[in-house]
């Protein structure tokens, strides 16, 4: 979900275009421009050469293994997935050999929509709207209405939360509470076990999960939603952990008129998951700075950790202690 600058290598385009033209000459004299990078690639929108008509795409880079193994993936699932949502998703013309890193690129036609950050979300009033909403209650249902078999059968692999974070509850135990006041690697500890040893939080039927739903990947057109994208992170797992980011991007206030739109109860439960998923997702952000030396990130990350835990730890209700009110952000 996080949007954040990677430096690409001096010759980048250089391998693109040459990476390009021994799959599709016609694109490769397209115009070129970076997108922007997540955690695991780095995308770029090729258009058409100035003065032709024709089709902008989008081409996504993996950087490291997880990346590579996310667009892989996608290149299985996403067609057969795109006949069952009722928005256009990435639907890959090809996959080639990645010049800048692991395993292959892929390449797209652009989905229709602009990519906004949450502030301008917020600033535009499409919360607010009637439109988007509906969109993401539909995305996200008909994305759980998959077939589960067929998921696997494609190759999607299946989370199991509990173990994944207990592992991360010890790499935080090594790298991250020794820089902590002591209140908050209390909190934080006693956080991620409270979550791992609730049997409640695990007693789900799996489904395909999108498991990056943020709004900047919520494609916008006027003041509706007119694509979904970046299923790199796609899994089998909890259906509650679609609404994650959404929950720390809206608030409450937006994920329970969701929930009442999907008819799905607004329960404490989910909210006490979507609690601790928004802190493990910033502790996950500081172990991900600490583990490819991105100081600026880690630092960044710490910070968003440190007021989510100095918030759980006053205390206060469900809201206060998300920093949100259900109508005012």
């Amino acid at each position: 979900m996080m949007i954040w600058n990677v430096a690409l290598p001096d010759d980048w385009e250089s391998r693109v275009r040459s990476a390009l033209a021994n799959v599709r000459d016609d694109l490769a004299r397209g115009a070129l421009h970076p997108l922007g990078a997540g955690m695991e690639s780095v995308a770029l929108r090729l258009d058409p050469p100035d003065g032709d008509g024709g089709t902008s795409f989008v081409l996504r880079f993996p950087y490291n293994e997880d990346g590579a193994e996310g667009i892989a993936c996608e290149a299985a699932l996403l067609p057969e997935l795109a006949e069952h949502l009722p928005l256009p998703i990435p639907r890959f013309a090809f996959t080639a050999p990645n010049p800048l890193g692991p395993g292959e690129f892929c390449c797209y036609p652009a989905v229709p929509g602009e990519s906004l950050s949450e502030e301008d979300w917020h600033r535009r009033g499409l919360l607010d709207e009637p439109a988007p909403i509906r969109r993401i209650a539909a995305l996200i249902d008909a994305i759980h209405a998959f077939p589960v078999g067929r998921a696997r059968e494609l190759g999607v692999p299946e989370s199991d939360p509990r173990a994944e974070f207990g592992e991360r509850l010890d790499l935080l135990r090594a790298e991250v509470v020794p820089a902590l006041p002591s209140s908050e690697s209390r909190t934080l500890v006693a956080a991620f076990e409270d979550y791992i040893g609730d049997d409640a939080c695990f007693d789900y039927e799996p489904v395909l999960i999108h498991a990056d739903i943020s709004l900047d990947h919520l494609l916008v057109t006027g003041t509706d939603v007119t694509g979904l994208i970046d299923f790199g992170d796609t899994t089998i797992g909890d259906p509650d952990y679609d609404l994650c980011y959404l929950w720390s991007e809206t608030g409450p206030g937006f994920t329970q008129r969701l929930q009442e739109l999907r008819g799905v109860p607004f329960t404490d439960r989910l909210q006490r998951k979507l609690r601790f998923w928004e802190l493990a997702d910033a502790a996950a952000d500081v172990l991900h700075g600490i583990e490819h030396g991105h100081s600026e990130f880690r630092d960044e990350s710490l910070a968003v950790l440190r007021g989510l835990l100095t918030q759980r730890g006053s205390g206060s209700n469900a809201e206060a202690s998300h920093g949100y009110t259900a109508d005012v952000r």
